[in-house]
């Protein structure tokens, strides 16, 4: 029974690790219905991603949540590929120059992976 009641408990931690959202885990009940509880115990679970917060045809300022290389994709709102390009960032906050990147009018989506992680964000190209 302990056995069980341990994978279940992992199942439920991954699961949240795994939904990337900020959760509280202080119960979860087994097939049987019986309760287990966690005494004096908060798990927060979440994934960080990149922050986008500004584009211009020339730029994109980011805040990285770790180190690494990241794929910088831009793409129009029907899914055409405008740019891609990958580039070794540090954590922080970065301004990512965009070389000959041809910038159209209007919203785009831009996708930012690597390491680990991705967001993608509709933003609109400040002129």
């Amino acid at each position: 029974m302990k056995n069980c009641q341990i994978i279940l408990l992992v199942i439920a931690i991954m699961t949240l690790v795994l939904a990337g959202e900020d959760h509280d885990l202080v119960e979860y009940s087994n097939p049987n219905f019986e309760p287990i509880s966690i005494a004096n115990r908060e798990i927060r679970a979440s994934v960080a991603k990149p922050l986008m917060t500004k584009l211009t045809p020339t730029t994109l300022n980011v805040t990285l949540p770790i180190e690494g290389y990241y794929t910088v994709a831009i793409m129009s709102v029907n899914g055409r590929r405008l740019y891609t390009r990958t580039y070794a960032l540090a954590a922080g906050d970065r301004s990512i120059v965009l070389d000959n990147f041809n910038s159209p009018t209007g919203m785009v989506l831009v996708e930012v992976f690597g390491a680990g992680i991705r967001s993608v964000q509709k933003m609109t190209i400040q002129r």
